[in-house]
């Protein structure tokens, strides 16, 4: 999430619909939260965050340790655009 956003707002907003959050740094965008911040921010609301390295590590701890059934992509069209590159 590009870091001139409300990043507590909104994750009040998905808290009742998530069981946690992966954090990443959007490779290349210096205007975004760092996964330290949004890990300060989940911690306020008792939301598990999880702070990963890359995309990539992030997809490797989901479909290796939690496999769930859906995953949302949010917080940066930035993002979006870098997982479809990656995986479409």
């Amino acid at each position: 999430m590009l870091n001139n956003k409300d990043l507590l707002s909104y994750l009040k907003i998905i808290k009742p619909i998530t069981l946690g959050v992966i954090a990443i740094k959007i490779k290349g965008e210096k205007n975004s939260f760092t996964p330290q911040q949004i890990s300060m921010n989940c911690s306020k609301l008792n939301i598990a965050c999880f702070e990963k390295k890359s995309i990539k590590d992030a997809n490797n701890f989901l479909t290796t340790k939690v496999m769930p059934k859906n995953i949302l992509i949010c917080g940066s069209l930035y993002l979006v655009g870098k997982i479809r590159y990656l995986y479409l």
